[in-house]
């Protein structure tokens, strides 16, 4: 086999053996699927919260519209309360009778309307006349979402998505290509120090020529510098050959046979 090699490159002996090789994912790859996990179940949580909240509203206000009954209910507490972000709400808890049996609740409101209300005070409130438990004030009905937040919404779970969807791919391809990858000698050809709060890593391109005689080019990180023209050791993918890695990889090792 023609792995392109020259004088100052040797194959790494464990990558002579019989396909596929044993395979193991390191730390490192542990930890990028976690990261996987974490960016799938992010939007995955914010949707499933956003839709109750909407699907609720939507129930509420069908029940008003249906069998709403106008009341006053007597304020028992006023607070604020502050959320990440410097966000503030503004908290009303009241207290109404129906048909003689004393119900509560509770909701945020904005704060132009709670700045009027005072302890004990009165606050006219909606409520079904099926449930009165669905209730809320008369002058802060539940809002829908609007169509523009749906969109942010999408955009917002496409783009985690996006980024675990990569993680993901980057885990697999390292441990297909430490399987089943064919080994190379390739060139440096660029060379960037990538410095950040982790320390100094290497971001390499270089190109190899593959068993078919195609010449290819690929890129990596790598924590050792390597400079422009050295030889490294690269794993390709035999029917795919510009999709190719640095070996040692990040992601996964050889397990011992």
């Amino acid at each position: 086999m023609n792995l392109g090699a020259d004088a100052e490159w040797t194959l790494p002996a464990e990558l002579e053996w019989p396909l596929p090789r044993p395979v193991r994912i390191t730390g490192q790859g542990i930890l990028a699927i976690f990261a996987c996990l974490f960016f799938t179940a992010i939007p995955v949580f914010m949707v499933t919260m956003f839709v109750r909240d909407d699907m609720r509203a939507a129930s509420d206000l069908r029940h008003m519209a249906a069998e709403g009954r106008a009341e006053s209910a007597v304020v028992t507490r006023l607070w604020v309360s502050h959320g990440g972000k410097g966000s503030t709400y503004w908290h009303v808890a009241y207290e109404y009778r129906v048909d003689g049996r004393r119900y509560a609740s509770q909701r945020a409101i904005p704060s132009s309307h709670w700045e009027n209300l005072r302890m004990g005070g009165r606050l006219p409130i909606l409520y079904a006349a099926s449930d009165p438990s669905i209730v809320y004030p008369a002058a802060d009905p539940p809002r829908r979402a609007p169509t523009v937040l749906w969109g942010l919404m999408a955009i917002f779970c496409g783009l985690f998505g996006a980024i675990g969807a990569a993680i993901a791919a980057s885990v697999l391809r390292s441990r297909k290509l430490l399987a089943e990858g064919v080994p190379a000698c390739a060139k440096v050809t660029v060379c960037k120090t990538i410095r950040s709060r982790n320390g100094v890593s290497y971001s390499l391109r270089y190109e190899f020529t593959a068993r078919d005689g195609s010449r290819c080019q690929g890129k990596g990180m790598v924590g050792r510098q390597a400079p422009e023209g050295a030889s490294i050791t690269v794993l390709y993918d035999p029917n795919l050959p510009r999709r190719s890695g640095i070996y040692p990889m990040a992601m996964a090792k050889l397990a011992a046979r």
